[in-house]
C-alpha cells in the first residue's frame, strides 16, 4: 500500500501539471483581450486631430545679432499636417542654401503618442511631432522648430 502511494503521487502530479499547462496555453492562445501588447496595423495609425491643420513658424536669427535678413539662420516655415503626411516649405526671405520647394514627410509610427515621420525633413530624415499647449514642435536629431496654428 505504501509502495503504491509512492508511485501514484508523482503520476497524479504530472497529470495535474500537464492539464494545468495545457489549459493555460489554450486560454492564452484564445485570449483576444491581451493587455500586454497593443498591435496596430500600420494603415490605422494617424496623426492626432489636434496636430492637424496649417502651421507657421517664425524665422530664427544668429545669436545676439540684429534681426535682419543678413543674420537669418533659419527662414520661416509653413506646414500643412494631414492624417498621414506633413507637407512643408520655407516662406518669405530665404538665405542662400534654402529654397521655396514643397517637401513631404510621411507618418511611419507612433512612439509614446508622438508621430514619427520619415522623408525629406528640413534638416534630417528622422522627424517627430509634439504638442506643448498650443505650440506644435517639429523635432529632429539635433534641433526643433516651434509652430503656431494659422487662423482661417
Amino acid at each position: 500500500m505504501n509502495q503504491m502511494k509512492k508511485v501514484i503521487k508523482p503520476i497524479i502530479a504530472v497529470v495535474f501539471m500537464t492539464l494545468l499547462l495545457g489549459i493555460g496555453a489554450y486560454a492564452e492562445k484564445n485570449n483576444t483581450n491581451n493587455l500586454g501588447t497593443n498591435q496596430v496595423h500600420a494603415s490605422s495609425i494617424t496623426i492626432p486631430k489636434k496636430m492637424r491643420g496649417t502651421w507657421k513658424s517664425k524665422p530664427q536669427y544668429s545669436f545676439e545679432s540684429k534681426h535682419i535678413n543678413k543674420n537669418m539662420a533659419v527662414p520661416a516655415m509653413k506646414m500643412k499636417v494631414s492624417a498621414k503626411k506633413v507637407k512643408w516649405h520655407f516662406i518669405g526671405y530665404v538665405p542662400s542654401g534654402y529654397d521655396h520647394r514643397s517637401h513631404i514627410i510621411r507618418l511611419v509610427s507612433l512612439q509614446n503618442g508622438q508621430p514619427v515621420l520619415k522623408g525629406h525633413g528640413p534638416y534630417r530624415d528622422d522627424n517627430y511631432l509634439q504638442m506643448s499647449g498650443k505650440v506644435l514642435t517639429l523635432g529632429y536629431h539635433g534641433g526643433f522648430n516651434n509652430f503656431t496654428k494659422v487662423k482661417k
